[in-house]
Parts: structure tokens; sequence; C-alpha cells
């Protein structure tokens, strides 16, 4: 078996990583079986339910009914008794969390299976309140890590000190590494890597320390992360905002060499008005995000391909020192035409890019549900641009499936491909593409512009965060990530040190 380990850690990436587990689901009843079920999942002995080789991190209050109840028991949810207290003890309970009304649709369904293949718009719309609401699969008690809340935190950014004190803290308590991590490796027969999701401002000290530690505890193995950045504003110089674009900085810094492939992924306010209708609503926009992040990590999943995690991030880190990528498409595709190739909505520089084809780069590409006329039009088209520095990988595979927790009722009919054999569920064409080019430059100029201008103001935000020494440590390196990708020559000798 080739398996590998996914991480989630923070609420936005939790919304994402319920809708890409619910897509998963879907795979499980493929006939044709297109999808191995053992990269992503495993058999829990006592149930023979097949569950996520998956950890969960996430403030405590996000889980929902998952703090809880699970199909297969308790999640890690102590009930403390008074110890050694021998005053006067008042008891308070909170109000259990009810289920969501799709939950209890699921439970219906389950009744009348008749009712299962019908999108729930109804008890989905404005209804959700946690990413537990429309999660269709089991969790062991192993995958579910409920973070406590730092009493007074009221910012949702924390800064980089912040997260790294509590991984230290819930690593010392809860034996992270040595317990959960260890059991879950063990449970691999060959372990092809991690790949890793997660809110940079709330959990990048976080994962940073946790991807340290792995590293230090069991060897590097191939990552591939996928970074939330900060609901932030860089031309503002308040205090906040200056403390979350440092923390991403910091984190894209530290992937560097923690990560053999990281793909930046701008918050879905920075997204352009064509990625979807919805973007204030983390069960919408995360819907969309994880259908391009699925689709793009498809061929790792495929159980006639090759395709591992090394082979897949060697193909974009071609130069082996480009480890930061892009992820672009277009969801749902109603049609195929020339100019779709100049439109493809660009999730990590948060526009939509006019131009597809960068003088350097490397492409890995997912269709979903092209006819052979799609395909051909799509590349012939390549064919004619194309040199000798573009580098492009296709793969093409079926429709994406719409579980019935997907938001596809807010869109036209014309854009859901109804199920095609009983049992089936609706489906939706698409591409999407994990890259790497030169047009990153723009997009790493931006923080390491932003940290130079810090230091050279001295700002006592930033100088709360990180000492002038590694302030100064940090512009050099972004400096230095940046004229990887830039075609000018000779940049980094052209960059300010800040001063004194």
């Amino acid at each position: 078996m080739r398996e590998i380990l996914y991480i989630q850690a923070g609420p936005f990436s939790n919304f994402v990583g319920t809708h890409f587990w619910n897509t998963q689901e879907a795979y499980l009843s493929d006939e044709d079986g297109n999808i191995d079920p053992q990269v992503s999942f495993r058999n829990e002995s006592e149930s023979k339910t097949l569950c996520p080789r998956l950890l969960v991190f996430d403030w405590k209050g996000n889980f929902g009914t998952l703090n809880r109840d699970n199909a297969l028991g308790i999640m890690n949810e102590s009930t403390e008794d008074g110890g050694s207290w021998n005053g006067n003890i008042q008891e308070i309970r909170q109000t259990p969390i009810q289920h969501s009304a799709y939950q209890r649709h699921m439970l219906e369904s389950d009744v009348n299976a008749s009712t299962k293949g019908i999108i729930p718009e109804d008890v989905l719309q404005d209804k959700v309140r946690y990413w537990s609401d429309y999660n269709r699969v089991y969790y062991t008690p192993n995958t579910i890590h409920q973070i406590p809340e730092a009493s007074g935190r009221k910012d949702p950014n924390s800064n980089w000190g912040a997260g790294v004190d509590t991984f230290r803290r819930y690593d010392q308590e809860c034996d992270l590494m040595e317990d959960s991590v260890r059991l879950a490796l063990e449970e691999c027969d060959a372990l092809q890597g991690l790949q890793t999701i997660n809110d940079s401002g709330t959990f990048g000290g976080f994962m940073a320390s946790f991807l340290t530690s792995f590293k230090d505890d069991y060897g590097k193995k191939t990552t591939l992360n996928f970074p939330v950045l900060s609901e932030i504003f860089v031309d503002r110089f308040e205090y906040n905002e200056i403390q979350a674009t440092l923390t991403d900085a910091l984190y894209l810094r530290a992937l560097e060499d923690l990560g053999s492939l990281t793909v930046p992924i701008q918050p879905p306010s920075k997204w352009p008005t064509d990625a979807w209708g919805d973007k204030t609503d983390p069960y919408y926009s995360s819907a969309i995000l994880s259908a391009h992040l699925e689709t793009s990590t498809l061929p790792l999943r495929l159980s006639q391909g090759n395709e591992t995690l090394q082979s897949f991030t060697a193909k974009l880190n071609w130069q082996a020192s480009s480890p930061f990528g892009e992820l672009l498409g277009v969801f749902p595709l109603s049609s195929v035409s020339d100019g779709l190739l100049h439109h493809f909505v660009n999730f990590t520089s948060s526009h939509s890019s006019t131009n597809m084809l960068p003088s350097r780069f490397s492409r890995v590409e997912v269709t979903r549900g092209l006819s052979d006329a799609d395909l051909k039009a799509i590349n012939g088209a390549y064919n004619t641009r194309l040199s000798s520095s573009q580098h492009l990988t296709s793969f093409h595979r079926s429709a994406y499936p719409l579980q019935t927790s997907f938001p596809s009722f807010i869109w036209p009919e014309d854009q859901v491909i109804p199920p095609q054999t009983p049992g089936s569920v609706p489906a939706a064409k698409g591409i999407s593409a994990l890259s790497t080019s030169d047009s990153l430059a723009s997009f790493l100029k931006g923080y390491a512009s932003f940290a130079e201008e810090q230091l050279r103001r001295k700002s006592a935000a930033a100088l709360n965060l990180v000492d002038i020494d590694d302030l100064r440590e940090l512009v050099q390196d972004l400096w230095s990530i940046h004229d990887t990708y830039s075609l000018e020559d000779n940049t980094s000798g052209n960059h300010s040190d800040g001063g004194d």
C-alpha cells in the first residue's frame, strides 16, 4: 500500500476537509474501483468501518456534535470530577449541541433509503453552524484533537509565538507525537508522506512546530502543504494586520524547509468574483476550494496510477529549488473554449490569470468529466503554445461527484450532470491544476516587501512578534525565496537590509 497521512488544523481548513472527505466517501461505492481507498482510509478493526487516515486539530468549541458522539465512540471528552477540592462545588451544565438539520436528514435517509439521492437544499442553506454539521464519514477517537482555547483570545489571528506555545503544551499534555502520530504511522505499510491544510493565522506556528517535531522524530517525509492565509489587508499598518501578515510570512519561510511543495491559498475574501457565488459563508466557499484541492491531487489516489507524493511534487518542483506552487482552475465547467485557458481562477495569487501559460512553468492538470471533443480542443490549444521551458502533465477522469452535502443547489441546473446509474450521485465538470511558475514572484514579493517595511519602521507590532535580528533574517530569506521565481537577474543584491 502507499498511504498518505492527512492533517487538518483550524476552522476554515476543517470546513474544506469535511467536503474533501465527503467526496472520498463517494468513491467507496464506485463499482469501477478507480480510486484506491487504502491510500486515504484505514479499516477500523472493531467496527469494520473505513475511517480517514487523518489528524484533525481545532479549537474545542468548533467540533459541534463531534464533541459528544460519533458512531465509533466517544470523542475524548472527559468529565472532570472535583479532584481533591473539599469545598462546595457548583455544577454548571451547558445545553447539549443539537444535531444539525442535515444530520437529522441523514438519519431519516437511513430509515427511508429512497430519499438518499435528494439534495436537501432546505436542510443546508443558511443552516450550517459547524463543519461537522454536514460531515458524512466516521472518525476514530485518535483522529480528533480538541485544542483548549486560550482565555481572552479575542483576535482570530493568533500570533506566531502563541501557536508555537500551544503546540508545545498540547504535545506535553497529550503525548501527541508519541501517541496519536505514532499510532497513525504504525497503521501504514508504506507511508508516502503527509498532505496538510491549515489556517495560517491561527495554526501557523502550531503546524510549523508539528512538522518540525515530525521531522525530528520520524525523519523527513514528502509533504504537500496547503496553508490558508490570514484574512488580512497588507496595506493597513494596524497592529493585528501586521502580526497576522508576519505570521503568514514566518510560516511560509518555515515551509520552504519543512515542505516538499507548498501551495498557499488566499482567504475567500480575496478570491475573484467568478470563483464562487457566496464567499462570506465558509460552508459555501470551502466547497469550491475543496473541489479544486481534491481534483488537483486526485492522481495520488488512483488505483491504476503510478503517481506518488514524491513523484507528484517532483514534477512541480522541477528545479529542486522551487517548493512553492499555485492552485488554479475552473469549476463547475459549462463549456470548453480557447478563451477558457486564460480565465482559470487563481486561488494563490488572488486574481484570474490573464496569462495561463507563463514563460516558465510546470503544471499538473486534472480534468473531470470532459468529452473527447473537449479534450481535443484543450490539447490542441496547449500544443500550439508550449515551449521547452513549459512542462504540462495531464490526467483525465470522470466528473466530480456531488454528495448531498455539497451546495450544488445554488447552480443552474445545466451545470449539474444527473446521476448516470441507480445509486450514483450527480456530478459536475471541471478543471483543476497545481502549477509552479514565475508568476509566483509577485505573490512572494508582497510578503518580502511588507517584512522589509516593518524592519525599516522598527514596527512595535513586528518586534513584539520577533526580535529585530530575526526580522532582518526573515526579510533576507523572503527575498531569497522570491528571487528563485523572478525572471529578473541579480535581484537579491538590490534589496535593503533595513538599516541598523
